[in-house]
């Protein structure tokens, strides 16, 4: 149990690194970023995966009952919750972006691909596939996700890379809060991790 409460502070700096990657690459390269939403999922996974192995690692251990069903309840949250989110992270990510930018980058990116679709609240209806692109956006906070109704993993990796292109090569503008508030989590990870290193010191 000990060797996993020493890992700790290195999951933490590479959590720390994800956000900053994430964060910096929409300020620095003064652009919206796509990516995969399950690049998203997987990172939560690696944050829990510690937590549900020390609940299920206390299980072995002398210990009263109440406190065994405790650990037991925590597991069944983690792993709930890690389903839930399996389920609402699909299709692609947009950190750095605003309403007009997504709606112009959907476009763009529908027609490359040469789809006849048909826009309606909240989501863009894809004729020929009898299939439906989700989108939703908080604009105040920058971020976006767009996912099909009916899974078609090709099609959305094809979104992804034509949806960066457009917006690397086109002039939109950017919506930061997201990244700056990645690069504040991550500050706040390393800090915590070096703590974590100074009390196993």
């Amino acid at each position: 149990m000990n060797d996993i409460i020493e890992v700790f502070p290195y999951i933490f700096l590479l959590m720390a690194l994800f956000f900053f990657l994430i964060g910096g690459s929409v300020i620095f390269k003064n652009r919206a970023i796509v990516f995969s939403a399950r690049w998203f999922y997987g990172f939560m996974v690696f944050s829990f995966l510690p937590s549900i192995i020390m609940s299920m690692g206390r299980f072995f251990d002398d210990r009263p009952t109440d406190i065994l069903i405790m650990d037991l309840v925590s597991t069944v949250m983690y792993i709930v919750i890690l389903f839930v989110f399996w389920k609402q992270m699909k299709g692609a990510i947009i950190i750095g972006v605003t309403d007009d930018s997504l709606r112009k980058s959907i476009h763009f990116t529908l027609k490359e691909l040469n789809e006849d679709f048909e826009e309606a609240l909240s989501k863009v209806i894809l004729k020929h596939r009898d299939n439906e692109l989700n989108v939703s956006i908080q604009s105040w906070m920058g971020s976006g996700q767009v996912k099909m109704k009916k899974s078609d993993n090709q099609f959305m990796k094809d979104y992804i890379s034509l949806s960066n292109r457009y917006f690397m090569t086109s002039v939109t503008s950017v919506n930061r809060f997201t990244a700056y508030f990645y690069i504040i989590m991550g500050g706040l990870m390393v800090a915590s991790s070096i703590g974590m290193f100074s009390l196993s010191n």
